[in-house]
């Protein structure tokens, strides 16, 4: 006889599984380019997501140079508003940077794009 389970936690993945992360960005980077006057289009959305993979790896290998140490509150801020300043080639200030970083987070807070079909997916028990 099979019993009903119940889970205390349920470990999932939202990006990509059951949200359109590509999307959410597509919106939230196009929300920012509007607020910083630079252009949106196919060509330049193309050139965030290599900006990001590249920006990201290299954070990851310590190679980018952060004024803050990693337990003060302004660390993970600045380097978040850092990617706006080296994309658009340190043309925009890091406070501008803060600024379309803040708004850029925001909107991928917002709204939402589900992944095709993911609110169908059946429902389980979770313990309460």
């Amino acid at each position: 006889m099979k019993e009903n389970l119940k889970y205390e936690i349920l470990f999932f993945d939202l990006d990509d599984t059951l949200i359109d992360n590509h999307k959410n960005i597509e919106h939230a980077f196009k929300v920012a380019t509007k607020f910083l006057n630079k252009p949106y289009n196919k060509t330049e959305l193309e050139r965030w997501f290599n900006h990001e993979e590249t920006y990201w790896k290299s954070f990851t290998k310590g190679e980018l140079k952060i004024p803050y140490s990693t337990d003060d509150e302004r660390y993970i801020p600045y380097v978040r508003a850092l990617r706006f300043v080296y994309f658009y080639d340190n043309k925009i200030s890091i406070e501008t940077a803060h600024e379309a970083n803040e708004l850029f987070i925001s909107q991928m807070k917002t709204i939402i794009y589900e992944i095709d079909g993911a609110s169908r997916l059946p429902h389980t028990n979770l313990k309460q």
